[in-house]
């Protein structure tokens, strides 16, 4: 599920996995599979200077178009993008089975599917990284090095209520390697997890 995190640009916002069944998360309105993101950041972590860049990331703008999860998840709102996912793949009837799927990648060309059907192609969103304040924006959210970090370690846990089995996907570990090596200054310096 996703949790409040500190921005410095908009305040608390919420970033997470929506859905057990797939890897797409939430950064607000901007929608970006798993996969996708933590190998962005693992090319981040090895970057020597400043990131000033596009990546494409979906951008829904309107509230019914996203949904409500807390209507989807108990199967009474199926609206907008949220409530799509949750009509195919409802909420799990079963306490152990509340886990995020590590293989929640696979199911990607659905997903894409679902994505451009509520929300069209997806868009070039500027990433900005500054290696001498340490900020890390993108598109409009900006974070500081800790606060991105919490993002980084939510991926990492797979979110709330964890990957399955504590069994991380493929491209999790590989971010966290890169970023064990970090040369960027936004990303070096700390002990991550691993």
């Amino acid at each position: 599920m996703p949790l409040a995190f500190n921005s410095l640009s908009h305040g608390t916002i919420p970033f997470g996995f929506f859905n057990v069944a797939t890897d797409l998360v939430l950064l607000r309105d901007h929608f970006v599979f798993a996969s996708d993101l933590c190998d962005w950041i693992g090319e981040w972590a090895s970057a020597h200077g400043d990131i000033d860049e596009t990546r494409p990331v979906w951008v829904i703008r309107q509230q019914r178009d996203i949904g409500h999860l807390h209507g989807a998840i108990n199967g009474v709102d199926h609206s907008g993008l949220i409530g799509e996912f949750y009509r195919r793949y409802p909420f799990p009837e079963s306490p152990e089975d509340f886990a995020q799927d590590p293989e929640g990648h696979r199911m990607r060309p659905e997903a894409e599917d679902i994505l451009v059907g509520i929300a069209g192609l997806p868009l070039p969103i500027p990433i900005a990284i500054s290696a001498l304040t340490r900020k890390i924006r993108i598109g409009p959210y900006e974070f500081d090095a800790e606060g991105f970090a919490a993002l980084v370690l939510y991926l990492w846990r797979g979110g709330m209520p964890r990957w399955r089995a504590d069994v991380h996907p493929e491209y999790v570990d590989r971010m966290m390697g890169h970023l064990r090596s970090a040369e960027s200054p936004a990303f070096k310096g700390r002990e991550w997890p691993g």
